[in-house]
């Protein structure tokens, strides 16, 4: 998994890799992120956030994006979809919000 350095300028580069090492992680932490939601909800989470990360990968794996708010664009609009109703509105927010004008 990447690490971003301290002396690192943060642009696309940096964050596609920090994507992909969430995915990574998520993907890695897939049933205990279900056990957790089992315990207060469903029982889904682990499993729709790894299908929302593998949508984001495979889409930034066809095309990177130009720009960190393209980036962020994409994220929000692939990551939050699988999620479910209730966490759509503020994943894609908070996922989508530095991309903004």
């Amino acid at each position: 998994m990447g690490r971003l350095n301290m002396d690192e300028t943060v642009g696309t580069a940096a964050l596609d890799r920090w994507v992909r090492s969430f995915a990574l992680l998520v993907a890695e932490n897939k049933d205990l992120l279900t056990d957790l939601d089992a315990a207060i909800g469903d029982g889904d989470h682990g499993a729709n956030m790894d299908r929302g990360m593998r949508a984001v990968v495979a889409a930034l794996d066809d095309t990177t994006p130009a720009t960190a708010a393209a980036l962020f664009n994409k994220v929000g609009m692939l990551w939050s979809p699988p999620l479910g109703a209730p966490a759509v509105p503020c994943l894609a927010h908070s996922s989508s919000g530095p991309g903004r004008p």
